[in-house]
Protein backbone atom coordinates (compact mmCIF):
# COMPACT_ATOMS: atom_id res chain seq x y z
CA UNK A 1 0.00 0.00 0.00
CA UNK A 2 1.16 3.20 -0.39
CA UNK A 3 1.36 5.28 2.24
CA UNK A 4 1.34 9.14 1.45
CA UNK A 5 2.81 10.29 5.26
CA UNK A 6 6.47 8.61 4.35
CA UNK A 7 6.20 8.79 0.58
CA UNK A 8 6.01 5.46 -0.38
CA UNK A 9 5.12 1.92 -0.90
CA UNK A 10 4.79 -0.52 2.29
CA UNK A 11 3.86 -3.54 2.85
CA UNK A 12 1.65 -4.70 5.88
CA UNK A 13 4.99 -6.33 7.67
CA UNK A 14 6.92 -2.85 6.74
CA UNK A 15 3.79 -0.78 8.24
CA UNK A 16 3.57 -2.61 11.36
CA UNK A 17 7.62 -2.44 12.24
CA UNK A 18 7.25 1.65 11.54
CA UNK A 19 4.81 1.57 13.93
CA UNK A 20 6.27 -0.42 16.58
CA UNK A 21 9.49 1.76 16.29
CA UNK A 22 7.87 5.23 16.76
CA UNK A 23 6.23 3.93 19.38
CA UNK A 24 4.33 6.61 20.09
CA UNK A 25 2.00 9.39 18.84
CA UNK A 26 1.83 12.91 20.13
CA UNK A 27 -1.54 14.23 19.65
CA UNK A 28 -2.88 18.31 20.35
CA UNK A 29 -6.37 18.00 20.59
CA UNK A 30 -8.71 20.36 22.60
CA UNK A 31 -9.59 19.13 26.60
CA UNK A 32 -11.95 17.00 26.79
CA UNK A 33 -13.99 14.80 30.03
CA UNK A 34 -13.28 12.39 27.26
CA UNK A 35 -9.56 12.45 27.08
CA UNK A 36 -8.15 9.03 28.64
CA UNK A 37 -10.99 7.27 26.97
CA UNK A 38 -10.11 8.74 23.81
CA UNK A 39 -6.55 7.94 24.15
CA UNK A 40 -8.03 3.84 25.42
CA UNK A 41 -9.60 3.82 22.22
CA UNK A 42 -7.01 5.00 20.06
CA UNK A 43 -4.81 2.61 21.31
CA UNK A 44 -6.86 -0.40 21.55
CA UNK A 45 -7.46 0.46 17.73
CA UNK A 46 -3.97 0.00 16.89
CA UNK A 47 -3.64 -3.03 18.61
CA UNK A 48 -6.63 -4.46 17.06
CA UNK A 49 -5.69 -3.39 13.56
CA UNK A 50 -1.95 -3.30 13.69
CA UNK A 51 -1.12 -6.22 16.51
CA UNK A 52 1.84 -3.02 18.07
CA UNK A 53 1.23 -1.25 21.36
CA UNK A 54 1.51 2.18 20.98
CA UNK A 55 1.22 4.73 23.24
CA UNK A 56 -0.92 7.84 22.29
CA UNK A 57 0.26 11.55 24.31
CA UNK A 58 -2.66 13.30 24.36
CA UNK A 59 -1.94 17.41 25.29
CA UNK A 60 -5.02 18.99 26.08
CA UNK A 61 -5.86 22.35 26.08
CA UNK A 62 -8.47 25.21 25.70
CA UNK A 63 -6.24 27.31 24.06
CA UNK A 64 -5.26 26.10 21.01
CA UNK A 65 -3.49 29.07 19.36
CA UNK A 66 -0.87 27.63 21.82
CA UNK A 67 -0.33 24.49 19.51
CA UNK A 68 0.47 26.42 16.72
CA UNK A 69 2.76 28.86 19.05
CA UNK A 70 4.82 25.55 19.83
CA UNK A 71 5.02 24.42 16.43
CA UNK A 72 6.47 27.72 14.84
CA UNK A 73 8.23 28.07 17.69
CA UNK A 74 10.51 24.18 17.14
CA UNK A 75 10.45 24.69 13.24
CA UNK A 76 12.36 28.04 13.35
CA UNK A 77 14.94 26.07 16.07
CA UNK A 78 15.70 23.68 13.44
CA UNK A 79 14.01 21.16 16.00
CA UNK A 80 10.64 18.48 14.38
CA UNK A 81 7.70 19.49 15.31
CA UNK A 82 6.18 18.93 18.73
CA UNK A 83 3.41 17.54 17.76
CA UNK A 84 2.33 14.28 15.02
CA UNK A 85 -1.06 15.37 14.66
CA UNK A 86 -3.09 18.40 15.33
CA UNK A 87 -6.54 18.75 15.76
CA UNK A 88 -7.66 22.35 15.63
CA UNK A 89 -10.60 24.45 13.98
CA UNK A 90 -10.40 25.31 10.25
CA UNK A 91 -8.83 28.94 11.13
CA UNK A 92 -5.98 27.57 12.62
CA UNK A 93 -5.48 25.58 9.71
CA UNK A 94 -6.04 28.12 7.62
CA UNK A 95 -3.19 30.09 9.08
CA UNK A 96 -0.74 26.98 8.85
CA UNK A 97 -1.67 27.02 5.61
CA UNK A 98 0.15 29.92 4.64
CA UNK A 99 3.28 30.04 6.59
CA UNK A 100 6.20 29.73 4.73
CA UNK A 101 7.83 27.55 4.31
CA UNK A 102 5.15 25.33 4.40
CA UNK A 103 4.41 23.69 8.27
CA UNK A 104 1.81 21.28 6.69
CA UNK A 105 2.14 17.53 5.90
CA UNK A 106 0.25 16.28 3.00
CA UNK A 107 -1.15 12.73 3.86
CA UNK A 108 -4.19 12.60 2.59
CA UNK A 109 -5.77 10.38 1.01
CA UNK A 110 -4.60 7.49 3.54
CA UNK A 111 -4.93 3.61 4.26
CA UNK A 112 -4.11 4.91 7.41
CA UNK A 113 -7.06 7.15 8.01
CA UNK A 114 -9.40 5.10 5.69
CA UNK A 115 -12.66 7.00 7.49
CA UNK A 116 -11.36 10.43 5.84
CA UNK A 117 -13.10 9.25 2.68
CA UNK A 118 -16.64 8.88 4.29
CA UNK A 119 -16.68 12.40 5.29
CA UNK A 120 -18.79 14.71 2.65
CA UNK A 121 -16.39 16.20 0.33
CA UNK A 122 -17.57 19.79 1.78
CA UNK A 123 -15.26 19.18 4.64
CA UNK A 124 -12.30 17.69 3.35
CA UNK A 125 -9.07 19.82 2.86
CA UNK A 126 -6.89 16.65 1.44
CA UNK A 127 -3.98 16.40 1.36
CA UNK A 128 -3.85 18.11 4.57
CA UNK A 129 -6.68 17.98 6.43
CA UNK A 130 -10.39 16.84 6.98
CA UNK A 131 -12.74 18.16 9.12
CA UNK A 132 -14.45 16.28 12.35
CA UNK A 133 -16.92 17.62 15.19
CA UNK A 134 -16.23 15.78 18.47
CA UNK A 135 -18.51 18.17 20.38
CA UNK A 136 -21.33 17.36 17.58
CA UNK A 137 -21.77 13.87 19.13
CA UNK A 138 -25.54 12.53 18.55
CA UNK A 139 -27.48 11.57 21.59
CA UNK A 140 -29.01 8.46 20.58
CA UNK A 141 -32.97 7.71 22.18
CA UNK A 142 -34.61 4.29 21.64
CA UNK A 143 -37.00 2.16 23.16
CA UNK A 144 -35.27 -0.54 25.32
CA UNK A 145 -37.88 -3.06 25.22
CA UNK A 146 -37.96 -3.04 21.47
CA UNK A 147 -34.40 -2.98 20.95
CA UNK A 148 -32.35 -4.45 23.29
CA UNK A 149 -29.48 -5.66 21.45
CA UNK A 150 -27.97 -1.82 21.36
CA UNK A 151 -25.05 -2.20 23.35
CA UNK A 152 -22.26 -0.35 21.17
CA UNK A 153 -22.71 2.33 18.86
CA UNK A 154 -21.35 0.16 16.02
CA UNK A 155 -24.42 -1.55 16.78
CA UNK A 156 -26.48 1.32 14.94
CA UNK A 157 -25.32 -0.48 11.82
CA UNK A 158 -27.76 -3.35 12.85
CA UNK A 159 -29.78 -3.98 10.03
CA UNK A 160 -33.02 -5.09 12.63
CA UNK A 161 -33.34 -1.11 12.63
CA UNK A 162 -33.57 -0.16 8.80
CA UNK A 163 -36.84 1.63 8.63
CA UNK A 164 -37.00 2.17 12.22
Amino acid sequence: MRVPIVNREMTRDELIAAIREEGSLVVANWTYTANDKIVEQFQKYVKDTYGVDIKLIYEGTQAPSTYLTNLYTALKANKPSPYDVMAIEENYWAEAKLQTPPVLEEFLPSPLVPNAERVDPMFRRFPTAVAFQASATPGIVYNKAKVDFLKDWKDLADSRLKGN
